[in-house]
C-alpha cells in the first residue's frame, strides 16, 4: 500500500513513510510521493542531505518545537523548511491528569488547534506539496496533522487509523537507537509513562470520533481552525487520484 523508503535507520530516522496508496470511501487514492511523513531527520548528515530531494521532497515542515531545536538543530537538507511549531516547549510540557492518548491528543488539539490548521492551508499553498512534515518522533503532532488530513480529504477512518499505527511497529528500534546515541532523549522518553509512547490504532479512532461528535465532522472542526473549503479542495485536487 505504501512506498518503500530509503533505509536511514544507521542515523535514528525510523519513521519515514509515504502515505500514497490510502483509499477514500468513493475509491479515490493518495498519490504516492506527494505527502511524506517522519522522526526528525535532523541527524541526517551532509553527505546524505540529497536523499530527501530524491525523494521528491519540496517542502520540510517542521512541527518540533524551539525547545528541541535549541536541543537538537534543524538539520542540513537542501529543501526548503518552514518551522511551524504546535506548541512552544515540549521540555516544560506535563501531561496534567490525562491518562490516555486520545485525551492528550484531544487536549493538543484544543490548545493548539489554529496551530494545526495553519499548517494543512500551508501545505495547499505555492510549493507546499510534495512534502515531508516531521516532529522529533514523527507520531503524535505529525499523526494529528497528516491524519485529520487524510481524514477530511475521505480516507477511511480503519486507514487513517492503521498508518498512525504502523509507528508502533518501529518503537522498540528507535529506542535502542536513542540508547546507544542519543542518552539523553532516550531517558526523557523512558521516564514518561509507558502509554505516552503507544501508538494504537484505536486513539487514531477515538479522536475523529471526539471531533465529530463535538464539530459534527472533521471538516467542520478543520474549517473553525482556519482551513477553509477552498484549501481542502486544492488539496485533494493535489492529494488524490482515481483508484
Amino acid at each position: 500500500m505504501t512506498n518503500t523508503m530509503a533505509d536511514l535507520t544507521s542515523y535514528g530516522i525510523f519513521n519515514l513513510r509515504d502515505v500514497g496508496g490510502l483509499r477514500t470511501g468513493d475509491g479515490r487514492v493518495v498519490r504516492s510521493g506527494v505527502l511524506l511523513r517522519s522522526d526528525s531527520p535532523h541527524r541526517i548528515p551532509p553527505e546524505e542531505a540529497g536523499v530527501l530531494a530524491d525523494l521528491g521532497v519540496g517542502l520540510i515542515v517542521d512541527l518540533r518545537s524551539q525547545g528541541e531545536l535549541d536541543d537538537h538543530g534543524a538539520g542540513r537538507l537542501p529543501i526548503p523548511t518552514e518551522h511551524m511549531p504546535m506548541f512552544d516547549d515540549t521540555r516544560s510540557r506535563d501531561m496534567g491528569t490525562v491518562t490516555d492518548l486520545s485525551g492528550a491528543y484531544v487536549g493538543m488539539l484544543e490548545a493548539s488547534g489554529e496551530r494545526f490548521g495553519r499548517v494543512i492551508s500551508r501545505l495547499a499553498a505555492p510549493g507546499g506539496l510534495p512534502a515531508l512534515v516531521h516532529c522529533t518522533a514523527g507520531k503524535d503532532r505529525t499523526g494529528l496533522v497528516v491524519g485529520l488530513l487524510l481524514s477530511a480529504l475521505g480516507v477511511t477512518d480503519e486507514d487513517v487509523a492503521a498508518d498512525y499505527a504502523r509507528t508502533s511497529e518501529i518503537t522498540e528500534a528507535s529506542l535502542r537507537w536513542l540508547a546507544d546515541h542519543d542518552p539523553d532523549s532516550h531517558a526523557l522518553l523512558t521516564a514518561r509513562p509507558a502509554w505516552v509512547l503507544g501508538a494504537e490504532a484505536a486513539t487514531m479512532l477515538d479522536v475523529l470520533a471526539h471531533l465529530r461528535e463535538h464539530h459534527g465532522s472533521i471538516t467542520a472542526w478543520l474549517g473553525s481552525v482556519g482551513v477553509t473549503d477552498d484549501t481542502l479542495s486544492t488539496l485533494a485536487d493535489a492529494v488524490l487520484e482515481d483508484g
